[in-house]
């Protein structure tokens, strides 16, 4: 019976023991780390007086003329004869001041604004739209001259908007500024009323357009400033401002093997750091190509809850801007940048020439200064003069023939119209010539 006692009391000491450990393991492991050196990821933005300041002008565009009822018609006016071009003509005259104001925008030294969150004071999305429009009723109605001015105002409106990125929506306005004169810009390239002189004009404009990949770097470390804002409050919430808190015993401590905040800043360092250096990268040697599930947020496995700073983590990702999300679009506008400045150069050479180049090495240097690259495998864009179209070989690096698919297909949850001048299928594919009705 004494034998039993006394393996049972072994027993129990060595289960207390175990308990012991682990809850001094529970409680070291949740220790918070020191303080983390991030001057790296601080943007310095110039001090501008209000004339030098584009967010004066665009700060009085805040009541446009019949907003609710016009924004409809501005997003649904197109290219083509029987477009509503009496009503967009009507909005685009009790918007002239709209354009005043663009004017005096694009003109100065930055955008910034007084705290990032102001950006939703001004539509900035509706605001490129105008220009938009502007542009493609300028060439409706046969006026290239201004329609090309229109245009450079429009990506010089992209410009100003990643001069100074102090948020990823203003990062992303202006990335919407792009996309949308590119597109008009391709359809410039197509038509054959345009004159030569106006396609040299958006291709000098086109070649002046500022780094996509710095301006984002400077997006990127904005977003990181206003996460780190975002975990000061979490931690006040969870601790308060009380320095007893950070006693070892004090009852707060499970708080503190979840929520962590320094650990949970130096991972939002760590985070921010990745989504830069993989930005700097060239696509074709990125290993990373942004699969890292620890910044992601894409592993769910159980252990990944247990682990300390649990909290601090999945805070930080759902404040900030997903890794992927600014890589594919970065590489998206860049490809579409760079075919758009050889759609241009093919047509001004077909002008001159009367002809296709037999590659496109032959644009270079009287149509374009240098050949743009496809981003993705660092190489010159697949060119079909046959099939009219060039195309990019897109994320997955493998030529795929540049096959445009019917009508009506899905790609990436988007309908395929093969009429347009861009079409997204397993290549990332452009035209050179306007597609026959």
């Amino acid at each position: 019976m004494k034998n039993i006692t006394t393996q049972l009391n072994k027993k129990s000491y060595i289960a207390f023991a175990s308990g012991l450990i682990l809850i001094i393991a529970y409680i070291i492991s949740g220790k918070d780390c020191e303080p983390a050196d991030d001057s790296d990821l601080q943007n310095n933005y110039p001090i501008l007086i209000d004339s030098e300041n584009a967010y004066t002008y665009l700060l009085s565009l805040t009541n446009f003329p019949n907003y609710q009822t016009n924004k409809e018609i501005v997003w649904e006016y197109s290219f083509g004869e029987n477009r509503e071009n009496e009503k967009i003509a009507e909005i685009l005259k009790q918007n002239e001041k709209t354009f005043e104001e663009v004017q005096k925008t694009i003109s100065c030294k930055g955008f910034i604004l007084p705290e990032p969150t102001h950006i939703y004071s001004i539509k900035t999305s509706y605001i490129a739209s105008l220009v938009e429009k502007k542009a493609i009723y300028e060439i409706n109605t046969g006026n290239y001259d201004q329609a090309t001015k229109t245009v450079i105002m429009g990506l010089d409106l992209g410009n100003i908007y990643l001069s100074t990125p102090q948020s990823m929506p203003l990062w992303f306005s202006g990335i919407v500024s792009y996309y949308q004169q590119l597109s008009i810009i391709r359809y410039m390239a197509l038509d054959n009323k345009t004159p030569i002189e106006n396609l040299k004009q958006l291709q000098t404009a086109l070649e002046n357009i500022p780094s996509i990949k710095e301006s984002t770097v400077k997006a990127v470390k904005a977003e990181y400033i206003q996460t780190f804002k975002a975990i000061d409050k979490e931690t006040e919430h969870f601790y308060g401002n009380s320095e007893t808190n950070n006693t070892v015993f004090n009852t707060k401590f499970i708080y503190r093997y979840y929520f962590q905040p320094n650990n949970t800043k130096q991972f939002n360092i760590d985070r921010t750091r990745y989504i830069i250096n993989n930005l700097k990268q060239q696509y074709y040697i990125d290993i990373e190509k942004n699969n890292d599930e620890e910044f992601t947020g894409a592993d769910h496995k159980i252990l990944r809850l247990i682990k300390p700073n649990v909290i601090g983590r999945l805070s930080v990702i759902s404040y900030s801007m997903f890794p992927t999300t600014v890589h594919y679009r970065v590489y998206d506008l860049v490809c579409q940048l760079n075919a758009t400045k050889v759609v241009v150069a093919i047509a001004i050479y077909k002008k001159e020439n009367g002809k296709y180049p037999e590659k496109l090495e032959d644009l270079v240097p009287e149509c374009i200064s240098t050949l743009p690259m496809d981003p993705y495998n660092g190489k010159p864009f697949q060119y079909d003069p046959t099939r009219q179209i060039i195309y990019s070989v897109r994320e997955n690096l493998q030529d795929d023939g540049g096959i445009i698919p019917p009508d009506d297909n899905t790609r990436r949850g988007r309908i395929v119209n093969s009429k347009r001048n861009h079409i997204k299928s397993e290549d990332d594919i452009f035209r050179i010539e306007m597609p026959k009705e």
